[in-house]
């Protein structure tokens, strides 16, 4: 699903079901074999449209696909080191970088985050969407985030509840559960 279409979406029937809304409208006018794949970025409320169009399309859904803008903290992000969040993480046992480490920048802050596709990946799990794939996009063309997503896919493999963090990257494969890649 495009971006233009959750605009013309948001247009059309508000800004608060455009994700669903789009999501909806292809998988009512394409070809059912091509796999549905939400883009649940569209106003930073990554988890709850990605739980909505999962609700909705149910079995029909492939995944959801994140492309959040660098520009925006993406719905249950961690946005540095110091804050509750991540204070919420270490209590939960989970690893996070400090603030220093070359690959803090992946793991915390506005855009496609680790700690935001996690954050994503546990809501799904949590509501019974294992299934349902994470693709993450926007940045992946700089082997330093994929490298710390790909580390960061070991490091929180306890927490992910049999699942991956996520399925494919915008410049490769993520872990593949059929081929055993996963936890």
């Amino acid at each position: 699903v495009p971006h233009a279409a959750e605009n013309v979406m948001a247009w059309i029937h508000g800004n608060d079901r455009a994700v669903l809304n789009a999501a909806a409208a292809f998988d009512e006018v394409i070809d059912s074999r091509i796999p549905r794949l939400s883009l649940v970025d569209y106003r930073g409320r990554e988890i709850s449209d990605a739980l909505m169009t999962s609700e909705a399309l149910g079995e029909r859904l492939f995944g959801h696909r994140i492309d959040t803008n660098g520009g925006i903290l993406a719905e249950g992000a961690v946005l540095n080191s110091k804050c509750i969040g991540a204070d919420e993480w270490r209590l939960d046992g989970k690893y996070l970088p400090t603030d220093d480490d070359p690959v803090a920048r992946y793991w915390f802050g506005y855009g496609v985050t680790v700690t935001a596709v996690f954050a994503l990946r546990r809501a799904l799990n949590k509501a019974g969407f294992k299934h349902h794939s994470i693709m993450v996009t926007s940045g992946f063309s700089d082997p330093m985030k994929v490298e710390a997503f790909s580390q960061a896919e070991a490091l929180l493999a306890e927490h992910l509840d049999g699942t991956c963090l996520y399925d494919g990257i915008g410049a490769g494969d993520g872990c593949d559960r059929a081929a055993g890649d996963g936890p």
